[in-house]
């Protein structure tokens, strides 16, 4: 919950008490007297401290709540305890409405703490008398002793406070599989230097299925983001010195470690996303392939011998690591776009800084714990591979960093041109992986059986938020009427609901934002000219559904021309390949497309020069669903770049051209005479 400076404190801490105390009373953890919780949250100016607990006055539990607030240059301000409503002590939390005293220089002059079912809290001492002696708190938690020095140093005790007690009271029992990978109920969100800190805002992730909250996530703060990327550029002259076969060592490891928590890691990338659980675990498991790609690669990072014109001279390539990649990747495929830039950079010599999407943490902050582990095992630096949750702020830092030469940014086209405009002011590389805006042809001699179950994948998977969507059908004039009555048939076999059930074909859109658009879409649609053949509602839960949609529309509709990030299919007509080519590269975008015929020569027109114009040109098969072993990548407003396979790893590296005279002698290139 977020707090304000100018509303009413006192009823906002009321509405977080029953936020904490009663949303789960099943699964409350048992707390005692003296147990209070810590939510810092930065608002404004200012940071306010929220204390919520028990205390025993006259033998009775009292509740309350008390909020105080400082200010950067030192003023403390301290709201009076609120009563919550009554509360049953036992496995209920209740507030304490005990009046502290605060030393104005004191960041904090009482620690907090919050009890887990897998945590006992031994109990601290605080001294809130006057006196000089509160500047220090002592601490014992399971028999740890953490001394933290509170007067001198406010921002580190701050960060120690949040790192230390980033578990929660427990998840909800649906989400309990999370600690299998490390993640509570309250997760740091950054990872920097080879230790887990952050003191950013605490967000939420919810699971776009019943909109409920899953955890909270503490996000890495600007001045963190230095300190990671200080600490990952040194470290890259310590990692581009490993030869890069035992680089490969380490990924081969990296991949071992993501295979041994395959379902889990599937798991919460299809709660977090909203992708059903075969495509969580295909996500993972992409990962996985491209780090066994990589381990081949790395003995295969070859250069060229190139003949020289003059006597007793030698020409080669070499290739050399970058230093340090930035990999900026986006909610509908939170760790497999990761997977093939950072497999990749890691065999190339390079050290990566990630900035996973913001409404995806917790699948960042547990693919970084399964790297993080590696690194650690094999006793090389954390930094090597540095990731942050955070918003754009972090993301803005990466794009203007001069110590990242290399931004691989996964986003919509718009946003991708800001990124490229701010890399390339400073003469830094970017490969961007933009908008889609797909179109599957269907000639009159297809197997439209199998290009029905082709288009019904491409374009109801992931409801329809892969960048390779197929967002148009293309249908020849002679088969359309029969194709297209097969498709809406079996749109309405398609199973809608929780995308971690068995048979689910369609989850949710992934944010409430992401539905509002939807309904918008099919308004601008509709005027459009559009006609909704199925679909085209919203379904009325507490998830992000909405109904897969087919709509009759003209190729030259404004509409068509965008990309409209939900299961719509704009359906159209076309006479002959010339025309229907036409229409397949008549949108901006141009990442992928795919043809369904039986005919060698409609096949290579296809994939001719005068054929598609996109990045991926597919024959029989969905625009979705690319195998790693290929570059991946689109052409015009997709941005050009390309990850994953075939050579796509030498945009992770420098290329030098070296010329070595081994003679006496010192001829000139091009017959050229000097003196």
């Amino acid at each position: 919950m977020e707090l304000t400076a100018n509303g009413n404190i006192q009823d906002a801490a009321v509405k977080l008490a029953e936020k904490k105390s009663y949303r789960k009373p099943e699964r409350r953890a048992a707390i005692n007297p003296s147990g209070r919780f810590l939510i810092v949250a930065p608002v404004d100016d200012w940071l306010f401290e929220v204390v919520i607990g028990v205390e025993k006055q006259e033998g009775e539990e009292m509740g309350g709540v008390l909020i105080t607030g400082d200010r950067p240059e030192g003023e403390r301000e301290t709201v009076s305890a609120v009563e919550p409503p009554k509360l049953s002590y036992g496995r209920g939390v209740a507030a304490m409405g005990k009046f502290m005293k605060y030393r104005s220089k004191s960041f904090f002059s009482a620690i907090v703490r919050r009890l887990s079912p897998h945590v006992q809290c031994d109990g601290y001492e605080y001294d809130d008398s006057d006196s000089s002696n509160n500047d220090v708190t002592e601490i014992k938690l399971s028999g740890l002793k953490v001394i933290v020095e509170m007067k001198s140093e406010p921002d580190k005790a701050l960060k120690g406070i949040i790192n230390l007690f980033s578990s929660d009271m427990g998840l909800a029992k649906e989400y309990e599989f999370l600690t299998e990978i490390g993640l509570g109920l309250r997760n740091v969100g950054g990872y920097i230097n080879g230790a887990w800190k952050a003191c950013g805002p605490v967000v939420s992730t919810v699971n776009p299925a019943n909109n409920q909250v899953i955890a909270e996530v503490v996000e890495a703060s600007i001045e963190e983001y230095e300190e990671g990327v200080q600490a990952c550029f040194d470290a890259a002259k310590i990692w581009m010195q490993v030869p890069a076969p035992k680089r490969g060592e380490i990924v081969r490891q990296i991949g071992d470690a993501l295979r041994d928590k395959l379902l889990q890691l599937g798991r919460v990338v299809s709660l977090e996303m909203g992708k059903i659980l075969p495509e969580g675990i295909g996500e993972v498991q992409e990962i996985i392939d491209m780090c066994d790609f990589s381990v081949g690669l790395s003995r295969q990072l070859n250069g060229s011998i190139i003949p020289s014109e003059r006597p007793n001279h030698m020409m080669l390539e070499t290739w050399n690591p970058l230093g340090v990649v930035g990999v900026i990747t986006a909610f509908n495929f939170p760790c497999a776009v990761l997977g093939w830039n950072a497999c990749l950079a890691l065999v190339c010599g390079n050290c990566v800084v990630w900035k996973g999407a913001p409404t995806t943490p917790l699948v960042t902050i547990a693919i970084t714990k399964v790297v993080a582990g590696v690194l650690e095992k094999n006793n090389l630096p954390g930094a090597i591979f540095t990731s942050f949750c955070g918003g754009t702020e972090i993301g803005q830092a990466i794009a203007k960093d001069n110590r990242i030469p290399l931004v691989s940014f996964t986003g919509s086209s718009k946003v991708g041109l800001m990124v490229q405009q701010t890399v390339n002011e400073r003469y830094g590389k970017c490969l961007l992986e933009l908008s889609g805006n797909n179109a599957i042809i269907v000639m009159d001699d297809a197997d439209i059986q199998l290009a029905v179950r082709s288009i019904l994948f491409a374009s109801v998977g992931t409801a329809g938020q892969r960048c390779t969507t197929c967002r148009r059908l293309l249908l020849h004039e002679s088969i359309y009427q029969k194709a297209l009555d097969q498709l809406i048939e079996v749109y309405k076999q398609v199973k809608i609901g929780d995308p971690l059930e068995n048979g689910t074909l369609l989850g949710p859109l992934h944010t409430a934002a992401s539905r509002n658009n939807f309904k918008k879409g099919i308004e601008v649609i509709k005027s459009q000219g559009g006609k909704i053949l199925t679909g085209g509602s919203v379904i009325e839960s507490d998830g992000y559904f909405v109904q897969p949609t087919i709509v009759e529309i003209s190729p030259s509709a404004d509409v068509v021309k965008e990309e409209l990030f939900a299961p719509v299919l704009y359906v159209m007509k076309f006479q002959n390949l010339k025309e229907a080519i036409e229409i397949n590269n008549s949108v901006p975008q141009g990442l992928s497309s795919s043809i369904f015929t039986q005919r060698p020569d409609i096949i290579f027109k296809w994939i001719g020069p005068l054929g598609s114009d996109c990045g991926i040109v597919n024959v029989n098969i969905p625009t979705n669903g690319a195998e790693i072993g290929g570059a991946f990548g689109g052409e015009k407003a997709t941005g050009g770049g390309r990850e994953a396979g075939s050579d796509s790893w030498k945009q992770y590296m420098r290329r030098s051209t070296c010329t070595i005279n081994y003679g006496n002698e010192l001829p000139l290139a091009q017959g050229i005479n000097f003196g």
